[in-house]
């Protein structure tokens, strides 16, 4: 019973965290020279250069971001930092699916900018170049059921 009791109390004391210590970061988004008004950025450990991790999060909004706000932190080192921006936040669906709706497109999709250090500030400055990154050429898209 003794021995039971031991064992009960070493295994509680397991699992009560994963090790890793995540840095919180915030900064400023700036596309085309003025601030995104809103976007979302992925923070991908660069694996080429030997870093490793969980991927972080943040939204920006008024060209600012922080993970604290509903985000995920990193662990500092080398990330590739994939950005979408969008002209103004997307708004939000009604929930019923017979109500068509026309979204607002992406100003780029998940354009990627190599951070040599991911720390508690990291400012990204997204050239005016970009605009149209990751969407599908207009014109190129059919309808449902169309050969």
């Amino acid at each position: 019973m003794a021995l039971a009791m031991v064992i009960l109390a070493i295994t509680a004391g397991c699992g009560g965290g994963d090790g890793v210590r995540l840095t919180d970061v915030q900064g400023k988004v700036q596309f085309a020279g003025a601030p995104l008004a809103y976007g979302l950025l992925e923070f991908i450990p660069d694996t080429s250069k030997g870093h490793k991790g969980p991927a972080g999060n943040a939204e920006v909004v008024n060209g600012v971001y922080s993970t604290r706000n509903g985000g995920k932190g990193v662990i500092e080192g080398p990330h590739l930092v994939r950005v979408t921006g969008y002209s103004q936040k997307p708004a939000a669906g009604s929930g019923d699916e017979t109500v068509v709706s026309k979204p607002e497109p992406p100003l780029f999709l998940m354009f990627t900018i190599p951070i040599e250090k991911v720390s508690s500030t990291c400012d990204l400055d997204v050239p005016a170049s970009v605009k149209g990154f990751g969407l599908a050429p207009k014109g190129n898209s059919r309808r449902a059921n169309d050969p």
